[in-house]
């Protein structure tokens, strides 16, 4: 017997019955633009954090003091790529609008990154990682049927990554 159907490769005469190993196929609409903003927003909850852990060693290496409010209002940029990728989802592809609000709040990351650290490096460097957290969340997005499971190594490979950059940070 085949392990995926009650009869076996082949037979002689009439030995094995299929009238009951019929098979079909149902039509599956992927994820309309609501459904993808919402997947989008629960990795881009933990792409959040990656941000802030930039803006950290950003301070770090660059020896000037981020603020607390700093930190806040870099999260809101952040956290504003969902209303924006949501509102111009309902006008616009979601490819084209996801790309749109990637960059808008890319840009605004390190323009405010530059403004903070006064540093033109520190400015492309967190702006580009915004950018490219976002371009990972999109692929992630795109594979649907294996996101899961790609988004969580992303995020487990992110954690790995800031747990060897921070076990020996002091205060």
């Amino acid at each position: 017997m085949e392990l995926n159907r009650p009869y076996p490769q082949t037979w002689r005469s009439d030995e094995f019955r299929a009238a009951g190993a019929a098979s079909g196929l149902s039509l599956v609409l992927p994820a309309n633009s609501y459904q993808q903003v919402d997947r989008a927003m629960k990795y881009a909850s933990l792409f959040v954090l990656v941000v802030l852990f930039a803006v950290l060693a950003a301070e770090r290496l660059t020896k000037t003091a981020a603020h607390p409010v700093q930190y806040f209002v870099a999260a809101l940029a952040l956290v504003l790529f969902g209303m924006l990728l949501l509102s111009l989802s309902e006008h616009v592809a979601f490819a084209s609008a996801y790309a749109v609000s990637a960059l808008v709040v890319a840009g605004m990351t390190g323009a405010y990154a530059g403004a903070v650290f006064r540093r033109r490096a520190a400015a492309l460097a967190l702006g580009g990682l915004a950018l490219a957290s976002y371009a990972v969340m999109f692929a992630v997005l795109r594979l649907e049927s294996m996101a899961l499971l790609l988004g969580t190594l992303v995020l487990v490979g992110i954690l790995a990554f800031l747990m060897a950059l921070t076990a020996k940070m002091n205060r």
